[in-house]
């Protein structure tokens, strides 16, 4: 009912519905506060020396709330100038109330109303923020009213549970929030995954089954073709049901250097063209996190596939490391055919995105880079930049 009653809310918890509901409470919670108010002013009028100030405060404060309820875009700037009419409404009890009433503990002008910005400190920016609020507007009080009474202080002990519950419940919500965003991505990258399975089971899986078993039936050369189809048949099957191709460790370190001349020499038996690839690294290991060095070692072998189709029968390969203070930098180079301007980008278009997926998605995934050069005739250059952390973890 009061999603229909209220505009949505606007920025960036917009698309937090958990949230939402939260700026959907403080926002009546205001509004309400503000009503009684007027009611409690309306029953003093007799004992404030200037009730008309009085009411002004409230018409000032009555605006700022109806803008809130038509303008729901939430930001710290609304924050801080709430905050200001918050603290300014509370000190100008001190003109308008008549002392001896102020200082025996009469409530101030605004009264509850003031209590909306410690929730939407809490709501906005979570438990500190609302601490902070609730800070700035004890101190109002207590200069207000002068000497703390009893009620002062149950007052102000009850707005600091609000200020607690309003910004742990917040952030409650946004890790709930976010966790289901999560969830329905994985659900819908399984569906998808689904999907692909029975389209690929139904054509390429039995394609490649029947070469593999073809290959094994004639010998020779045919066998090699056909265990080279085995091969890229369980890599099919692990991708599309989720399975690991290889296991991954999670933690621990790897020889990039290592891992990468162990795929030369993986390819040059699969492939006597791999035996030309030729490596160049520092004399000393160069160690990088296990499950970042995986990626990484997939990109060089999807690089090197790509020299094998399309960089002629005679063409040599180069593999540079370099270590650098905040990255690994690899280099594959070979000195074929190359390819014209443009040419990875009018792939990309037209639904082949193998270098896309296989090079610069990887990279990026990995925070890094990936870079090509190439030219008619004059061979084609990748140059892979990976950090040696992972940049997500180093904003935590």
């Amino acid at each position: 009912m009061v999603r229909t009653l209220l505009p949505p809310i606007r920025g960036a918890d917009a698309q937090s519905p958990s949230v939402h509901s939260l700026w959907d409470a403080v926002d009546l919670y205001r509004l309400f506060a503000l009503l009684y108010a007027c009611y409690e002013l309306a029953g003093r009028l007799d004992e404030l020396r200037r009730p008309t100030g009085g009411w002004v405060v409230l018409a000032i404060l009555g605006a700022w709330t109806l803008w809130l309820l038509v303008h729901r875009r939430r930001n710290d700037r609304q924050l801080v100038i709430e905050l200001c009419l918050a603290v300014a409404a509370i000190l100008s009890t001190i003109w308008i109330d008549d002392p001896q009433i102020r200082h025996a503990g009469a409530s101030t002008i605004p009264g509850i109303w003031a209590g909306a910005i410690v929730l939407a400190a809490g709501v906005g920016r979570g438990p500190v923020a609302a601490l902070a609020a609730w800070a700035i507007i004890v101190v109002a009080d207590v200069i207000e009213i002068g000497t703390p009474t009893e009620g002062t202080i149950h007052n102000v002990s009850l707005l600091f549970i609000m200020a607690l519950v309003a910004g742990l419940t917040s952030r409650a919500a946004r890790s709930g929030d976010e966790a289901l965003r999560e969830g329905l991505r994985l659900r819908a990258e399984q569906a998808e995954r689904e999907r692909l399975a029975r389209t690929v089971h139904d054509g390429v899986l039995q394609a490649l089954a029947f070469i593999h078993r073809r290959g094994d039936e004639l010998g020779g050369a045919a066998r090699d073709l056909g265990d080279l189809a085995g091969r890229q048949e369980q890599r099919l099957r692990g991708l599309i049901t989720g399975r690991p191709l290889e296991p991954v460790p999670l933690d621990g370190v790897a020889d990039l250097t290592g891992m990468l001349r162990a795929l030369i020499d993986e390819r040059a038996v699969a492939d006597e063209r791999g035996s030309s690839a030729q490596i160049a690294a520092p004399a000393d290991p160069v160690v990088v996190p296990a499950r970042r060095a995986h990626p990484l070692v997939a990109a060089v072998a999807a690089a090197l596939d790509n020299v094998a189709a399309h960089a002629g029968p005679d063409a040599r390969t180069w593999i540079l490391v370099e270590e650098e203070d905040e990255e690994v930098v690899v280099t594959v180079r070979d000195d074929g055919v190359g390819m014209a301007d443009g040419r990875l980008a009018e792939a990309e278009a037209a639904g082949r995105l193998g270098v896309a997926a296989s090079i610069v998605g990887r990279l990026h995934d990995l925070g890094g880079d990936a870079t090509c050069r190439s030219a008619p005739e004059a061979g084609t250059s990748w140059e892979l930049r990976m950090p040696h952390g992972d940049p997500a973890e180093q904003q935590r």
